[in-house]
């Protein structure tokens, strides 16, 4: 296991998250001691599309770009760093599944994602049934058991093929997806990961806002 560093909040007792993020690289530099186990991320500077390409080229999924002078923001999704991929994802609320059949009859089939609107409202955007290992599969269910309830928490109830089961919108999935329908709904989406560090009021549609 390697530990790779990319960031300092506190350096000597002191708080820097408002100190700009070149400096904090300067700082990280000077007081990281390296070794096998612990590593400082490299970073590199000048043209963001050139650096892309070469990371995507190298069989990257894509680059986080960050402007020189942001502050660190806790817990904010803000336009001085951005996220760049070259497969589309995003995260979303699950607010139910379908159920399995076959060889996942003991599992789920597809989880229901949903996103919340500008208004706070969680909107379904579609299901996820790829991407799952047996493990997965095991764990999820087990979790959804314990979130299930009678009522659906998407804004609308969405029409499905098959009778789900509903959950309390607790629990939050990293999902890659080809492109969105008009009507907002994933196209060809994958599951990626279970996302226990993200706040399930977190998941919103960026792209709606103006």
């Amino acid at each position: 296991m390697v530990y790779y560093v990319f960031d300092v909040l506190h350096v000597d007792g002191y708080e820097v998250l408002q100190v700009p993020l070149q400096r904090r690289k300067e700082l990280l530099a000077a007081t990281l001691k390296t070794s096998d186990a612990v590593q400082f991320v490299e970073y590199f500077t000048g043209d963001g599309q050139a650096i892309y390409r070469s990371a995507v080229d190298t069989g990257f999924e894509g680059i986080v770009g960050k402007m020189r002078d942001s502050t660190y923001e806790p817990g904010v999704r803000s336009r001085n760093w951005v996220k760049i991929k070259a497969v589309l994802s995003d995260d979303f609320v699950v607010g139910g599944f379908s159920p399995g059949t076959g060889s996942r009859s003991s599992t789920f089939g597809a989880l229901l994602l949903g996103q919340y609107d500008r208004e706070g409202k969680l909107q379904y955007v579609g299901h996820v049934g790829s991407g799952f290992d047996e493990d997965t599969l095991t764990d999820l269910r087990r979790r959804l058991g314990d979130l299930e309830t009678d009522r659906s928490p998407f804004a609308s109830v969405p029409r499905l093929k098959t009778a789900s089961a509903w959950v309390r919108p607790e629990m939050v999935v990293e999902v890659k997806f080809d492109q969105r329908t008009r009507d907002g709904y994933l196209r060809i989406p994958v599951f990626l990961r279970l996302r226990d560090d993200k706040l399930a009021r977190e998941p919103r549609r960026v792209l709606q806002d103006p």
